[in-house]
């Protein structure tokens, strides 16, 4: 720890030389042979974020996050789907557990992906278990996701060698294929779970099996595999450490967000607050609070609201000089960071 002001902080990620998240609580997901490494990779992050509110290991049912994607992404059934799209369709409808919708991947893909598991019962389920946004990560700034959210959702171009050995034999044992190879010849795009690093070799989580590599865990050379690295995606949550966090915001592209209820001046602390605050710092509005003072509504963020709703022409904002955040001003935060 690193002694500031009196405060003690944890030291920022790019004093680190290795961080990882422990991640021995949640069990791989045994992904199979379905094309559903999305939604696998989704309700793990869900499962790690919902651990973090509650304390609870919640067993979120994969099969409908992906049921609820082939529904609305316009794609062959037996394909893939979109990373952004889970994370759009987990912050509107939430995912269901496994006691509603088993998780069953020995079904035909046909099966598994029939949009009759998408009950009243199953949409009334996830609705509890809605996640609040998502961010997208600066590819350039991976570590300091990780180390601030424990698991960030990363999608890539890869080749046989994560399931072939240099010699050619097929093989998942560890040491064949980890650290993993990058592609000589792409053959199709996956999404795995960055959870940590040592120096230049990150650690993933693959859904595949726990009979792959490390127990479903492998390295991979962050240096070598860039160029192969699509996009990554994260839950929208304040991390309980926002040093890294702060110091480097998403832009206002990659921050997706939604307010459901009014904000007022002197209340707080609240998630919405939070994210008011975040949202209004990522557009330019505001700088970083003290860290104690993140997530009240006081003169300082009704100073920066109001900033914000003259610049948007926001009905009566000058009156009330900063002090509410109302319908009209999230209407205008909730289409500018639209999910």
């Amino acid at each position: 720890m690193i002694a500031t002001s009196g405060v003690s902080v944890p030291p920022a990620p790019s004093t680190l030389i290795s961080y990882y998240y422990d991640m021995s609580k949640f069990p791989v997901t045994m992904q199979s042979k379905e094309p559903a490494c999305v939604n696998f990779l989704v309700a793990l992050i869900m499962q790690i974020h919902f651990y973090k509110k509650t304390g609870k290991i919640i067993n979120f049912s994969p099969r409908f996050g992906d049921v609820l994607c082939k529904k609305y992404d316009g794609q062959p059934i037996t394909g893939g789907t979109y990373i952004r799209l889970a994370f759009k369709l987990a912050a509107q409808y939430g995912m269901a557990t496994t006691a509603t919708v088993p998780n069953d991947v020995t079904l035909p893909i046909e099966q598994y992906r029939n949009q009759a598991i998408l009950t009243p019962a199953a949409y009334a389920e996830a609705a509890q278990y809605k996640i609040p946004g998502y961010i997208q990560v600066p590819l350039n700034n991976m570590k300091d996701f990780i180390y601030s959210f424990g698991l960030i959702g990363t999608a890539r171009w890869i080749g046989d060698e994560w399931f072939t050995a240099p010699n050619g034999t097929s093989s998942w044992t560890d040491s064949d294929i980890d650290p993993l190879r990058p592609p000589k010849q792409v053959i199709s795009g996956h999404i795995t779970g960055d959870f940590g690093w040592s120096g230049n070799l990150h650690r993933l989580r693959n859904s595949w099996s726990s009979a792959w590599a490390n127990k479903g865990n492998a390295d991979y050379d962050i240096t070598q595999w860039l160029p192969f690295i699509t996009e990554s995606w994260v839950i929208a949550e304040v991390p309980a450490d926002l040093q890294s966090f702060l110091h480097d915001l998403p832009s206002p592209t990659n921050f997706h967000y939604q307010w459901n209820t009014d904000m007022t001046q002197g209340t707080g602390p609240t998630d919405n607050i939070k994210f008011l605050q975040i949202g209004l710092m990522i557009l330019g509005y505001m700088t970083p609070p003290a860290i104690d003072q993140l997530g009240y509504f006081g003169p300082k963020t009704a100073a920066a609201l109001l900033a914000y709703q003259l610049a948007n022409n926001v009905p009566g904002a000058a009156a009330l000089g900063g002090s509410i955040c109302g319908p009209h001003t999230r209407q205008a935060l909730n289409s500018r960071f639209a999910l």
